[in-house]
C-alpha cells in the first residue's frame, strides 16, 4: 500500500515494453501532448546554417624566428594555421555563389513575370478588338449581347488601373 499511496498525484507507474519503432514514436508524442504550454524546440539543420567567415587575425601568435631551422613541432602550427585559411577562404567562395545564384534566380523571376505580363497585354488588346468588331459588324441582338460583355471589359479595365 505504501507504493500506492507514493504515485498517487504521478498517475500510473506502469513499466511499458517498446516492442517496435510505432510504440517509441507513440510515446514520444504522448509525453510532448501531456504538458501542450510548453514550447518544443526544434534543432536547425546544419544545411540551413550558413559557415561563418572571421577575418584574418592581424596578430600571429606563432613566429618563426630567424633562426637555422624550424622546430619538429612547427609544422604542426603551419598546417593548422594553413587549414584554417582555407576553410574561411572556402567559406567566402561558397557564399559569394549562394549570393550570385539568389540573384540570378531574381533576375529570371522577374524576367518571367515581365514577359507574363506582355503577353496578358497582348491577349487582352485583342479582346478588345474583337469586342469592337463584334459589336460593329452585328445586329441589335449582338449589341445588347456584346454592350454587357464590353461594359464588364470596362469594369476590368478601371480594376486593373486601381
Amino acid at each position: 500500500m505504501s507504493d500506492n499511496s507514493d504515485n498517487e498525484g504521478k498517475g500510473p507507474s506502469k513499466r511499458v515494453r517498446l516492442t517496435n519503432a510505432l510504440d517509441i514514436a507513440k510515446m514520444k508524442v504522448d509525453r510532448l501532448m501531456e504538458r501542450v504550454d510548453k514550447p518544443i524546440i526544434l534543432p536547425e539543420s546544419r544545411r540551413n546554417k550558413e559557415a561563418k567567415v572571421r577575418a584574418p587575425t592581424d596578430f600571429v601568435r606563432n613566429v618563426q624566428g630567424s633562426s637555422a631551422g624550424a622546430g619538429s613541432g612547427e609544422f604542426h602550427v603551419y598546417r593548422n594555421l594553413r587549414r584554417k585559411e582555407f576553410a574561411r577562404l572556402k567559406a567566402m567562395d561558397v557564399k559569394d555563389k549562394m549570393e550570385k545564384d539568389k540573384s540570378e534566380y531574381e533576375q529570371r523571376i522577374d524576367a518571367a513575370r515581365l514577359a507574363e505580363e506582355q503577353k496578358t497585354a497582348k491577349r487582352r488588346q485583342k479582346r478588345r478588338k474583337r469586342n469592337v468588331k463584334g459589336r460593329k459588324g452585328a445586329g441589335k441582338n449582338a449589341d445588347a449581347e456584346s454592350g454587357s460583355e464590353s461594359e464588364k471589359d470596362e469594369k476590368e479595365e478601371g480594376d486593373e488601373k486601381q
